[in-house]
This record gives C-alpha cells, structure tokens and sequence, in this order.
C-alpha cells in the first residue's frame, strides 16, 4: 500500500453530488480552470464528481 501525497495547489473540495446531472454541469463549469493550470489537482470524494472530472 502506498500514501498519495497531494501538492499544495490541489483543490480539495467535500460536497456530494445527488445525481450525475448535477456533478456533470459542475463539471463544465471547472474544466476549464483544470485546464488553464489554475491548480494542480482535484480531490473529491464523490464518485461522480472524479467520474466527471476524467472524462471532461
């Protein structure tokens, strides 16, 4: 078992989403601040919302 390290720019965030719907357009929304390099990472602990988030 390894420790995953974040980096210190990594977005954490904890809210959880109640259908994909919801995480897809919050997904939209994000995607092009990953994009951009407005941060280094995400962490979420919605299976939906890191779905999204590789797919966007």
């Amino acid at each position: 078992m390894s420790t995953i390290w974040h980096e210190s720019n990594c977005k954490q965030d904890s809210m959880i989403f109640d259908t994909l719907w919801e995480a897809e357009e919050w997904g939209h929304s994000i995607s092009n601040d990953i994009n951009m390099g407005a941060f280094d990472g995400y962490t979420t602990p919605d299976e939906k919302a890191a779905y999204v988030l590789l797919f966007t």
